[in-house]
């Protein structure tokens, strides 16, 4: 395998100037071929001071990366990632001491590790099976699948959260108060004690009793006392050109009603 120190990617990845730098590696170095655990610790410390004194650099979060499942999958030893890199108790390997040899205010630990199985491997079905990367054969035990990479992302998240370097998702401001009646708004009329007049069917209805009927008035009446009937209340907001904002007690007396209740 290719150091990650001398790929491309790291090149380009010293090329943006970020200001988080998330640094989670280790499990390719973990091979029968590849681990040399005096190389990997200051190869480690190499790639954290280049992140920490880079200028546009305000935190460093170095991960613990994901516990292996299956021991000598692709060559991995389990015993390296499990323990050397994490420890036990957890945060104790070189890892984590390292961070604290380290010693700065800007580097952070986070501990992906146990998020997705830690030492007890809780989690099989955060990684790979046959069904999803046939290739591989039975439980991968190595790559996450979707749902291990989002309890990858949510362990981050909530790293840069506690650490400041984030802000949260801002939520939904809550709905206005409803505004106070106007001063100059007359107030409203006192409920109608007269005795209601049944309509009579023979009788058609004047135009403000249509209008009334129509708009669903809660008992209203006209000027000369006569019952409309019992109708369920009208929202007024589903007709707006009729009725903008307060307008609608306004028109309601422009049209001669005694009384007609809205709901606005």
């Amino acid at each position: 395998d290719v150091p990650y120190a001398d790929s491309k990617e790291y090149k380009a990845a010293q090329a943006v100037l970020a200001d988080i730098v998330i640094i989670m590696l280790g499990t390719n170095d973990a091979k029968v071929a590849n681990w040399d655990e005096d190389m990997y610790r200051e190869d480690l410390r190499l790639m954290i001071n280049t992140a920490l004194n880079a200028p546009a650099t305000k935190s460093v979060f170095v991960a613990m990366p994901p516990p292996l499942y299956e021991d000598g999958k692709y060559g991995i030893q389990a015993e390296v990632v499990n323990l050397n890199f994490c420890g036990d108790p957890v945060g104790e390997g070189i890892i984590g001491t390292l961070i604290k040899e380290m010693d700065s205010p800007k580097l952070h630990l986070v501990d992906v590790f146990s998020a997705l199985g830690g030492l007890n491997l809780s989690h099989p079905e955060f990684f790979l099976d046959s069904n999803e990367k046939v290739d591989y054969g039975g439980k991968d035990g190595v790559h996450p699948n979707d749902a291990g990479h989002n309890a990858i992302f949510e362990t981050m998240y909530a790293a840069l959260l506690k650490a400041g370097a984030i802000d949260g998702v801002a939520e939904s401001p809550p709905p206005p108060e409803p505004s106070p009646p106007l001063a100059s708004e007359p107030a409203a009329a006192p409920p109608d004690e007269s005795p209601s007049i049944t309509q009579d069917p023979e009788i058609p209805l004047t135009p403000e009793e249509e209008f009334a009927k129509a708009f669903g008035a809660s008992s209203a009446k006209t000027r000369s006392g006569r019952d409309v009937g019992e109708f369920d209340l009208f929202d007024s907001s589903s007709c707006p050109e009729l009725f903008p904002g307060r307008r609608e007690h306004r028109r309601s007396r422009a049209l001669g009603l005694r009384r007609i209740e809205h709901v606005a």
